[in-house]
C-alpha cells in the first residue's frame, strides 16, 4: 500500500517549484532585447547605449468622437506602459475642451505602474464636445520642458488631428495652420528640443470625420521629425502598440541613430587655390568637414558644385573671373574631405601675379556615408545622408600670368649667363711664375703671349723672359675655350719653338713637348737640356704671388 506524501514535504516542493518559475519569469523578462541588440548591432549598441533614462509623453484625445476607440486605447496603453522600463519617466496628457494631466508624472516603479493602470481603467469614456488641439500641444511642450528631463524622449499623439477648440480657448486662430499660435509653438519647440533626442509618433485616428488629419501639417511644423501612422480601426491601434512593445529597445536605438544622422552637418572649411608658375589659371580645392557626427567614420561624395561672386554683398554671376568645374569631382587620395573642384581664372590677368582676395559664394551638394552602414540599414535607417553646403568664403589667389619669383629667377639666370658669356669672351691672360731649380723665379703677368728660353733665342718674339743656360725656347699663350681647337678648354698653353728633348711633367707623368700647344697647369714642370751640364734643367710653373 502506497503511503501518502507528508504535507510539509509537499509544501517544500511547491515552494521550490514556484521559486524556479519566478526565476524563469524574471530571466525571460529581463533579457529578451539587450543581448539580441548587442548581437544584431554590435557597433551601434556601443555608440548609443539604450540603457539610459528615457521620458515618455503620451497625449490622448478626450473628445466624444473617441468613444469608439476608447476600449482599444485603454488596452493599448496597458500594453505600452507594461513595456516601459522601470525608472523611466511617464507623462499622460488628455485634451478635449481643455488640456490637463491624466495622472501625476513620475518615474515608473512597480507600484506606480499598477496604480497608473488601475487609474486608467477607472477613467470614464471621453465625452468632451470640442477638441482643443493647440492646448494639447502646449501641454506636451510643458512636459518636454520638465527640468532634469532625459535626453531621449518618446512622444505619442493619439487624435484625429482636427482642431475644433471651444469658444474660450487660450489659443484662438489655431484652425489656421499659418496662425501665430503654431509659429509660437515652433519657436518654443526649437528651444526646448535643442539637445534632446525626440522620437515623435502621430497616430492619426479615423474617428468618422472625413477631415481627419486636417491639422497634422501644423503639428509637424512643431515636431519636424514626426512620423505618422493612419489608424482606421481599434484593432490596428492595438497592433501598432503590440509591435512597438516588442521593439522597445530597438526603438530607443533607432531614435538615437536617426537623431545622430539628423544632426550631421557638412561645412566648407576652406577654399584653396594652387597656381602653376606660368599661366593665369589655378586649380581650386575645397576642404569639407563633417560636424556634429557621433559616428566614428564618414565618407563624403561631392556631386555638384557652383561658385558665384560674393563681393557685392549678394551672390551674383562672376565678371572678374571664370570657373570651369572638373568633369568628375573626386576626393584627393589620402586627404579626407578634400576635393578638386576645377579651375578658376581671372578674366583679365596681369602679367605679374599679385595676390588678390576674392569673396566667393560656394554651393556644393553631395552625400555623406556613415559607418557602420550595414547596421544602420538593418535598423531601418538610411546611412547615406544628402547634404547641401552653402558658404561665403574668401579666396586668396595670385592673379597673373607669371609668378614674381619666376621672373626674378629668369633675370638671375640671365645675369649668370651674361657673366659666363663675358668671362668666356674676354681674352685669357698669362699669370704665373717660372721657377728654375736653384734660381730666382721669373714672373709673367697679364700678357697674352710670352716667350721663354735661353738668351740666344731672344729674337723669337716679345715679351721674352730669359732662363739662363737653357738650350730651348718655349712659347706660352693664353687661349679662350676652343680658341686653339675643338674641345680645348680655357687656360695657358705651352709649345716648343726651338730645341729638343724637352718634357712636360704633370702629376708625375712625363709628356714630350712639341710644336702643338699643350695645356699648362700650375705645378707642372719643364725638363730640358742646359749649357755645360749633363743633367736636364728643371723649371716649375707656379701660381702668381
Amino acid at each position: 500500500m502506497d503511503r501518502a506524501p507528508h504535507p510539509q514535504r509537499v509544501a517544500r516542493r511547491a515552494k521550490l517549484l514556484l521559486g524556479l518559475l519566478a526565476l524563469v519569469a524574471q530571466a525571460a523578462k529581463a533579457a529578451p532585447s539587450e543581448p539580441t541588440l548587442a548581437q544584431d548591432f554590435p557597433r551601434l549598441a556601443q555608440l548609443f547605449p539604450v540603457q539610459q533614462p528615457t521620458d515618455y509623453v503620451i497625449a490622448v484625445d478626450r473628445s466624444g468622437s473617441m468613444r469608439r476607440f476608447w476600449p482599444a486605447v485603454l488596452e493599448a496603453l496597458e500594453v505600452y506602459l507594461g513595456a516601459i522600463a522601470e525608472g523611466d519617466y511617464v507623462s499622460l496628457v488628455g485634451f478635449g475642451n481643455e488640456a490637463s494631466l491624466l495622472a501625476t508624472p513620475a518615474p515608473l516603479t512597480p507600484e506606480y505602474r499598477r496604480n497608473l493602470l488601475a487609474y486608467l481603467r477607472r477613467l470614464p469614456p471621453p465625452a468632451d464636445a470640442r477638441t482643443d488641439l493647440a492646448a494639447g500641444i502646449a501641454a506636451v511642450l510643458r512636459e518636454l520642458e520638465r527640468p532634469g528631463g532625459a535626453k531621449l524622449t518618446f512622444l505619442v499623439l493619439l487624435t484625429d488631428f482636427i482642431a475644433e477648440p471651444p469658444a474660450g480657448t487660450p489659443y484662438p486662430g489655431q484652425e489656421n495652420p499659418e496662425s501665430r499660435v503654431w509659429a509660437a509653438f515652433r519657436e518654443q519647440a526649437a528651444r526646448t528640443l535643442g539637445e534632446k533626442v525626440l522620437d515623435a509618433q502621430a497616430l492619426v485616428l479615423d474617428l468618422g470625420d472625413p477631415r481627419f488629419g486636417l491639422h497634422l501639417p501644423a503639428v509637424r511644423q512643431v515636431f519636424p521629425t514626426l512620423t505618422e501612422q493612419l489608424i482606421h480601426d481599434p484593432a490596428a491601434l492595438q497592433g501598432w502598440f503590440q509591435r512597438v512593445r516588442a521593439e522597445m529597445s530597438r526603438s530607443k536605438l533607432r531614435a538615437q541613430v536617426q537623431e545622430g544622422l539628423r544632426r550631421l552637418e557638412v561645412k566648407l572649411a576652406s577654399l584653396q587655390a594652387k597656381k602653376s608658375p606660368v599661366g593665369a589659371a589655378a586649380k581650386l580645392y575645397a576642404q569639407l568637414e563633417v560636424e556634429g557626427s557621433p559616428f566614428p567614420e564618414t565618407q563624403m561624395a561631392l556631386e555638384a558644385v557652383s561658385l558665384l561672386d560674393g563681393s557685392q554683398g549678394t551672390c551674383l554671376p562672376p565678371s572678374r573671373w571664370s570657373f570651369r568645374p572638373a568633369s568628375t569631382l573626386l576626393a584627393e587620395p589620402g586627404v579626407p574631405g578634400r576635393f578638386l573642384l576645377g579651375e578658376v581664372k581671372p578674366t583679365k590677368p596681369p602679367l605679374l601675379a599679385l595676390e588678390e582676395s576674392w569673396e566667393l559664394c560656394f554651393a556644393g551638394k553631395g552625400k555623406v556615408l556613415v559607418e557602420p552602414a550595414a547596421e544602420i540599414r538593418k535598423l531601418g535607417a538610411e546611412p547615406a545622408i544628402p547634404f547641401d553646403a552653402n558658404e561665403k568664403v574668401t579666396l586668396h589667389l595670385p592673379t597673373g600670368r607669371l609668378a614674381p619669383w619666376l621672373l626674378m629667377a629668369f633675370f638671375v639666370l640671365l645675369a649668370l649667363v651674361a657673366v659666363v658669356v663675358v668671362r668666356e669672351l674676354r681674352p685669357e691672360k698669362i699669370n704665373g711664375k717660372l721657377r728654375p731649380l736653384g734660381e730666382q723665379p721669373i714672373a709673367i703677368v697679364n700678357t697674352k703671349i710670352a716667350y721663354v728660353g735661353g738668351p740666344q733665342y731672344r729674337g723669337q718674339g716679345e715679351p721674352f723672359f730669359e732662363i739662363p743656360g737653357a738650350l730651348f725656347c718655349l712659347k706660352l699663350q693664353g687661349a679662350r675655350r676652343w680658341e686653339l681647337g675643338k674641345g680645348m678648354p680655357r687656360g695657358t698653353y705651352v709649345s716648343l719653338l726651338q730645341g729638343s728633348n724637352v718634357e712636360l711633367c704633370v702629376q708625375g707623368k712625363r709628356h714630350p713637348l712639341g710644336s702643338t700647344p699643350t695645356l699648362l697647369p700650375y705645378g707642372a714642370k719643364f725638363r730640358g737640356p742646359q749649357q755645360n751640364r749633363p743633367m736636364p734643367m728643371e723649371v716649375t710653373w707656379e701660381y702668381p704671388s
